[in-house]
């Protein structure tokens, strides 16, 4: 049913990525949130979103803002919530991004 993109995991440090998982019929994708390989959360998407994100996976700071202007047009409760986890994520001082 979902399948993951080449070149579809985004790094939010060392131990957090995201993975982008795109359902082969026209219907939601997927962004989701792991954490040393375990699931942590996931949002769907709209076909007609799913472009926006695709389009921003090569590099954490592009996927992010484009999470934020996505969730400005939409205003989506879960979305934000999301985005303010993996910020969580990526503000963890234990977990440093890649250098």
């Amino acid at each position: 049913m979902f399948k993951p993109l080449e070149n579809s995991i985004t790094p939010v440090n060392r131990a957090v990525f995201l993975k982008f998982i795109e359902n082969d019929a026209p219907f939601y994708s997927k962004l989701e949130l792991y954490d040393n390989d375990d699931l942590v959360s996931d949002c769907s998407f709209k076909p007609q979103e799913r472009s926006q994100i695709k389009e921003n996976l090569s590099s954490f700071e592009s996927l992010m803002n484009a999470l934020k202007e996505l969730n400005n047009e939409i205003n989506s409760v879960h979305l934000g919530k999301f985005i303010e986890l993996i910020e969580s994520y990526n503000e963890n001082p234990q977990n440093r991004p890649f250098t």
